[in-house]
């Protein structure tokens, strides 16, 4: 066993438990055993005798919650005996035998052989008598019958496994035999005084030097533990399977009627192993049998070996034998061969498998400071398009106050004017990155401290590249006062409104903030983020909610929802109560235009127009479906101040005849 020991720490292979039986344990010797076996791995190697290995097989029939993956030695090997009865429990078990070939010569040899022939063996006769129940006497005695002479040792006959192994170790006796009487008698033929009387612990002197090749071609000899060296040593690995049908050597039923065998799946030759599987071998590889008494620690865990010994010393814990206990939150494992955890230094957190801790924040590099710089003409441009779509609305609604047709009004004059407003914040935030390049560089706010940061850390180089932002901001909040009395059909100057009242608040709170913190880059880099979010969220997320979960709703008739309203824009101021309710008789008093913002209508009477301002009336026009009326300016009333009346027409296309 120690052997086995020391060559498993050479592979590396962990003997987490060693227990140990007698030869012909008790029942409960064997129970206590398998109880404290099945803590740990499900694999055991038994380093034992036939009868011991029974005797375990026993106790693992009694109680199949204690069942282990059994690897027999050779005193087990391929014998039927130590698995009759216990076959269910020896199911897939491992044994190791030692190789021993087929002798062809001398089944030829054992057949040819009788008492007329072999009269050099003094004991061949009684063996033939015993063997065929018969006498070779001339007067056989009662009740035995005389050998006939047609006898035969090839009849019913099959060669012993291991008489290869029967005939390397003749010829080993043989062998130190020989060596034992040249050396003590010389070249005089028989036995001499010198050899008399016999010495064992000569001839086993003797016996261990001998080196010889067998009849069956195999190196022996011996090291000085008397076991064949690793290089001649030949074993065979034996796998214990049910197979149904007809049984091979060393067969044996079962009471179901199903045959065992012993099946060779692999071979040890000259210090290496070497597997060819068996009949169930690619299934079992598969699911594969955990050999391990412990295992692995999970991320965040580190291995504490478990000391000391079972009760009574029956077994000792190995190193291989251990409990995983968790670190800290903000602790890692320590790296072998230490054991236990370590804190992360301050401004540190661990990584993902818990082995090393990890900065806090990124370390500064060239491209993400470089990029941190896009953040001002990005906000630029978000802010140009909320002011591009507030001026674009609020044109549309005067021009067709005023009855004029409005330019610039098309998708590229959009886009065009959007790149207008935007290249100012460009242009700053390129000359901001010339002048301050953003490489990382090493400051020192004070003359014990060190800190690196990006490039064009001061206020100047961050606030001059915001400034045409700030200003677009601006803008489209006088834009959204200007415009807060848009009809409320155009209900999306609502949302634009709200976009940058908000941002503009977000951005009040951040210039304090700025001015008191340490890490302006931070804040400014959160505000910056914070406020275009907002902003594309307020101006947009309406219109992209509605277009993706209210699609019956994105139409003409929910755009343009009332059939008469009246909207101020600018400097426009509402009429008094009483000169704005305009009766159908009296309209005939105001001067009427009949425009809408796309198309002028034309040959229409006062008369039809006065019909047509009721809610019978039908366009003529191929524009937009919408009546604009403006009344004189009351008497008394300031200069410029008009009241318009917009009516929206029931809608059909037709073009006017020529």
């Amino acid at each position: 066993m120690a052997a086995f020991r020391e060559e498993a720490l050479v592979g590396g292979v962990c003997v987490a438990r060693e227990e140990g039986l007698r030869a012909a344990p008790a029942p409960a010797e064997v129970d206590a055993v398998l109880e404290r076996l099945a803590r740990g791995p499900r694999v055991a190697v038994c380093w034992c005798e036939g009868r011991t290995a029974r005797a375990l097989l026993a106790g693992m029939a009694r109680s199949p919650a204690r069942r282990l993956r059994l690897v027999g030695s050779d005193g087990w090997a391929d014998r039927g005996d130590v698995v009759a009865g216990l076959q269910a429990p020896a199911d897939g078990a491992l044994t190791l035998r030692i190789r021993s070939p087929y002798l062809a010569g001398f089944d030829t040899h054992y057949h040819n052989l009788h008492p007329r022939n072999n009269t050099r063996n003094p004991w061949f006769q009684e063996f033939w008598e015993q063997k065929f129940n018969c006498s070779l006497a001339a007067n056989p005695p009662v009740g035995v019958q005389a050998c006939t002479g047609t006898e035969s040792l090839a009849r019913g006959y099959s060669q012993e496994p291991k008489l290869a192994l029967v005939v390397r170790g003749v010829y080993a006796l043989a062998h130190a035999l020989h060596a034992m009487r040249a050396a003590r008698c010389g070249a005089r033929p028989g036995l001499c005084a010198a050899m008399l009387p016999f010495n064992v612990s000569l001839y086993q002197a003797y016996l261990q030097r001998v080196r010889f090749t067998a009849p069956d071609g195999a190196q022996v000899a011996f090291d000085e533990n008397g076991d064949p060296p690793p290089e001649l040593s030949e074993y065979d690995v034996m796998s214990f399977e049910r197979a149904p049908g007809n049984a091979e050597t060393g067969a044996a039923g079962d009471e179901e009627g199903e045959v065992w065998h012993y099946v060779r799946v692999g071979r040890w030759r000259r210090g290496q192993l070497h597997l060819r599987g068996g009949r169930h071998a690619p299934e079992r590889r598969a699911a594969g049998t955990e050999a391990v008494c412990s295992a692995p620690c999970a991320p965040g865990q580190w291995a504490r070996a478990a000391g000391g010994s079972e009760a009574g010393g029956a077994a000792r814990r190995a190193p291989c034998c251990w409990s995983c206990v968790p670190c800290a939150p903000l602790a890692v494992t320590r790296a072998p061969p230490l054991a236990g955890c370590r804190l992360c230094p301050p401004g540190h957190r661990p990584d993902v498998n818990r082995k090393s801790a990890l900065a806090a924040v990124a370390r500064p590099a060239a491209l993400p400071c470089a990029l941190a710089r896009l953040a001002a003409p990005a906000l630029g441009g978000v802010y140009a398009a909320v002011l591009a779509r507030t001026v674009r609305i609020a044109r549309l609604v005067a021009g067709a106050e005023r009855g004029q047709s409005v330019p610039l009004l098309s998708s590229r004059a959009q886009v065009a004017s959007w790149g207008v407003l935007v290249t100012p914040g460009v242009v700053a935030a390129a000359w901001a990155a010339a002048r301050w390049p953003p490489t990382p560089r090493l400051l020192h706010p004070g003359r014990a401290r060190a800190v690196l940061a990006c490039g064009g850390e001061r206020a100047t180089a961050q606030l001059l590249p915001l400034a045409p932002a700030l200003l677009l901001l601006a803008c489209c909040a006088v834009a959204a006062i200007r415009t807060r009395r848009l009809p409320h059909n155009f209900n999306e100057t609502r949302f634009i409104g709200a976009a940058t009242y908000t941002t503009g608040v977000a951005w009040l709170a951040m210039s304090a903030l700025y001015v008191a913190l340490e890490a302006r880059a931070v804040a400014l880099s959160a505000c910056a983020s914070l406020c275009a979010g907002a902003c594309v969220a307020l101006s947009l997320g309406p219109r992209a909610w509605l277009c993706l979960c209210r699609p019956q709703r994105n139409t003409r008739a929910h755009f343009l929802t009332n059939t008469s309203i009246r909207c101020h824009i600018g400097k426009y101021r509402p009429a008094p109560a009483s000169d704005r309710r305009v009766s159908q008789p009296h309209l005939a008093s105001f001067k009427q235009e009949f425009r809408d913002t796309g198309v002028q209508t034309a040959g229409w009477s006062e008369a039809e127009a006065g019909a047509g301002a009721g809610a019978g009336s039908w366009c003529a026009a191929a524009g937009v479906c919408a009546r604009v009326t403006r009344s004189a300016p009351p008497v008394g009333g300031e200069e410029g101040e008009v009241d318009v009346v917009i009516t929206l027409l029931h809608h059909r296309h037709a073009l006017p005849g020529p």
